[in-house]
């Protein structure tokens, strides 16, 4: 396939989807689940959703760190007048565990001239090993476990979130779709019209010269086309304005704006009944996957969730704060080390502490309590709302068909009206006037068609956006 480079103020020129460049003399068909994949392809907004899983996976990555065993190294010494005064050493490495178990190992080393008898140690050091164990806070539940629950949380959420923008997003362009296809539409329709409009002036004129019609007629007949003309053009301008906005859309992958080629239309079958691209299922079905699966209400259950960890942690806080220490401790002798290692000789203590008002704890543990209920009765608010969205546009769906089906109808007798007419105007029967106006209804009828047809095709993806699958289904199937 040929390309052309084309350029417009730095701005790349858009000829195919997905192919994007042809020549100007080729007629491309842009269908609106090719514009759907060009978008999630390129488009910024869909390149910052796939951005929202990578800082869930970030997240999740950082919340995991909590867990990781840590080097530790402390060193304190003081000299004066030549005087090693004190050189505390201590040195090893920390083990935090799932059930807030800390189990660390080290080597600590004193030296000096005052140094406290009690932090004395052998030559070589005093090697320990042993563990740290909440017997009251953070037992149950702790700092480091809450960030890791609400950052696999957070983790799902991300591919709910991800949805949410997508959706959000594909709506936007299929409305815009539509709108550039009504306005090619109504380009053909009128351009139909105005065909006929200046066959029948050419008559009408070749008549007038033969001394058969009146310059009244002919007169008649060129205002007539002279306002399908200014139609003409007015819907002209209206494509070009919804190609602009269309091509606001699309992207090429290095991140630059394209434009939609003028070549480029939409497929003739497109506003076809059965092209209409209705979600599977009835009624009772599509609220169902509103209740399930609807992303912002999914996002509401994730908050929801993460909130309870929240409570969990604070009403943990009302325990008293319990952590016994112990340690095996023996001389450092090199490979003889663990040899010495004896039950004699340990090392432990208790830390204990309680407020005594609870102020802290009882204000954390209320705040996240109305948080929690903030967010249930949001929910509760927006599920009814979503659930409205999808009965309105299924009953919108029911009352547009009907519609279209007495539209259909009404465009039909109008086209019969019009080629009876324009049978007696030929025999003399009937004049210029009666066959404008008749001609003014057929095309009158043939716009409200359209307009409903593209009404109905909006309606289609209002449901699907209502529903939380605006895009393709591929894009849906992929994050479920």
């Amino acid at each position: 396939m040929r390309k052309m480079g084309l350029a417009c103020s730095g701005v790349a020129v858009l000829m195919m989807v997905p192919c994007f460049l042809v020549a100007q003399t080729d007629t491309v068909v842009l269908t609106l689940r090719e514009l759907f994949e060009r978008v999630a392809a390129g488009h910024p907004v869909a390149r910052q959703a796939d951005l929202v899983l990578e800082k869930g996976e970030a997240r999740l990555l950082a919340a995991k760190g909590g867990f990781d065993p840590r080097l530790f190294a402390r060193i304190d010494q003081k000299e004066f007048e030549d005087k090693r005064y004190f050189r505390h050493l201590d040195g090893g490495v920390l083990w935090p565990s799932w059930w807030g178990i800390e189990v660390q190992s080290g080597l600590e080393q004193n030296r000096g001239v005052f140094l406290n008898p009690e932090q004395t140690t052998p030559p070589g050091g005093l090697w320990y090993a042993g563990l740290s164990l909440p017997l009251g806070r953070g037992l149950g539940m702790d700092a480091r476990r809450a960030a890791l629950f609400k950052a696999r949380i957070f983790k799902d959420a991300a591919v709910v979130e991800r949805r949410q923008i997508l959706n959000d997003l594909f709506v936007e362009v299929a409305m815009h779709y539509w709108d550039w296809v009504q306005a090619r539409y109504q380009q053909q329709i009128i351009g139909r019209a105005l065909a006929l409009s200046r066959e029948r002036f050419d008559l009408v004129k070749e008549g007038f010269f033969l001394g058969a019609r009146a310059a009244m007629d002919t007169l008649e007949s060129y205002t007539q086309v002279q306002t399908l003309e200014q139609d003409s053009l007015r819907a002209a301008i209206q494509f070009q304005t919804s190609r602009l906005a269309l091509s606001a859309f699309l992207w090429s992958e290095d991140r630059e704006p394209l434009l939609l080629g003028e070549q480029v239309m939409p497929p003739n079958d497109v506003l076809q009944e059965a092209g209409v691209d209705w979600p599977s299922g009835g009624l009772d079905a599509w609220m169902t996957r509103v209740n399930q699966s609807h992303p912002e209400i999914q996002g509401y259950d994730y908050q929801i969730s993460a909130l309870q960890v929240d409570r969990r942690l604070m009403a943990e806080q009302f325990k008293p704060r319990i952590d016994l220490k112990y340690n095996l401790v023996a001389e450092a002798l090199g490979d003889e080390t663990v040899g010495q290692i004896s039950t004699r000789n340990y090392k432990w203590g208790l830390d204990v502490g309680f407020p005594l008002f609870l102020r802290r704890e009882r204000g954390d543990y209320q705040l996240a309590r109305i948080r929690l209920e903030e967010l249930t009765l949001e929910r509760e608010s927006k599920l009814p709302e979503w659930r409205n969205r999808v009965r309105a546009h299924a009953a919108e769906r029911e009352l547009l068909q009907e519609q279209i089906g007495v539209l259909q109808s009404a465009v039909e007798n109008y086209r019969r009206l019009l080629d009876a007419e324009r049978t007696r105007f030929a025999s003399g029967e009937s004049s210029q006037f009666l066959l404008n106006t008749r001609q003014a209804n057929l095309l009158q009828a043939e716009m409200k068609l359209l307009e409903s047809r593209i009404r109905l095709q909006r309606t289609a993806i209002a449901l699907r956006w209502a529903m939380g699958m605006a895009g393709p289904q591929e894009v849906n199937r992929q994050e479920d």
